[in-house]
């Protein structure tokens, strides 16, 4: 009997017309660059009959709410054109957002309630899950030293895994590389202060759960509270004092900017951020600050923003 190598992975994944409907999905056209790519290929709760009898023992019992759930990330790059969405572009809008593209400018994501639904085809060597009706939930991890990733888990519906003889033909060109968090390639503002990054830490912060009644088995995506954790070299008080933003409740602007060429810059924008702890870390002998607090979404601003530009 063959071996079934896990190093060998593969993912397609295409937005889907009817809601937990199979998408047609090709290796040309729907290939996603992943990193850390794995899947739990059957989850679910398992009830327990709970019979009476008349020894000890265990009891037979059914899984219900079966659902499958694959995590991976994705480098933070752009389309390599100004204008043209990014090859990730149906993750994020599974992960509830809506896409909107202004030739030759950027492209712009904001967060909505009503999210796209895709088809997932994972293979793992020569095993083909088939996911569909699938939504997620996403994060942004940058630190210096490092690329920035998004993070992604998505919830699907649960279809037999069957025998795949070949592989998926995953084609990769549309994914750009991405460029590292460096001094030349990474700005922030915090609440009207640049401030020198260390890390950051976004969680969009999607709720997305497994959904059923007599008629329907779905995952829906049921609400959203968005946070951000950042560590940054500490400013005078005199420049700044971001502990009269703590102790006097202040929401102010958190601009993200990632990249400096034209198709391949991310932005990230929230206008209501509030910092609501504040810690200090020793960061190679300079003092850092650490505060974390919520990305409100107070109308008519939604609570952040994506740009691809």
């Amino acid at each position: 009997m063959s071996k079934i190598l896990f190093r060998k992975k593969t993912l397609l994944a295409g937005i889907e017309a009817t809601y937990g409907t199979a998408a047609a999905l090709t290796g040309a056209l729907n290939a996603i660059q992943t990193s850390q790519l794995a899947i739990s290929p059957l989850e679910g709760t398992a009830l327990d009959l709970a019979l009476d009898k008349a020894t000890f023992g265990s009891n037979l019992g059914t899984l219900v709410g079966k659902h499958v759930q694959v995590t991976f990330r994705v480098p933070l790059a752009g389309s390599g054109a100004a204008g043209t969405a990014p090859a990730m572009g149906p993750l994020l809008k599974a992960c509830g957002h809506t896409e909107v593209v202004t030739a030759a400018t950027d492209t712009v994501y904001t967060p909505n309630e009503a999210p796209d639904s895709l088809t997932m085809s994972f293979l793992l060597d020569k095993t083909l899950h088939s996911i569909t009706g699938c939504r997620g939930s996403m994060k942004l991890a940058t630190a210096k030293r490092d690329y920035a990733w998004l993070e992604f888990t998505f919830m699907g519906l649960y279809n037999p895994p069957v025998n795949q003889g070949a592989d998926l033909g995953a084609v990769y060109s549309t994914w750009k590389k991405p460029v590292p968090f460096r001094a030349a390639t990474v700005d922030c503002t915090l609440f009207g202060q640049v401030v020198g990054l260390h890390n950051m830490n976004l969680d969009f912060g999607q709720k997305v759960e497994f959904y059923e009644h007599s008629e329907e088995e779905s995952i829906q995506i049921t609400d959203r509270k968005a946070t951000f954790d950042a560590t940054f070299e500490e400013t005078d008080i005199l420049t700044h004092d971001f502990f009269a933003d703590v102790n006097g409740e202040v929401a102010g602007t958190m601009i993200y900017k990632h990249g400096t060429v034209d198709g391949n810059i991310v932005q990230i924008d929230a206008t209501n951020s509030q910092a609501q702890t504040i810690k200090r870390n020793d960061e190679q002998g300079v003092s850092a600050l650490q505060v974390t607090g919520p990305l409100a979404a107070i109308a008519p601003d939604p609570d952040y923003t994506i740009t691809f530009k």
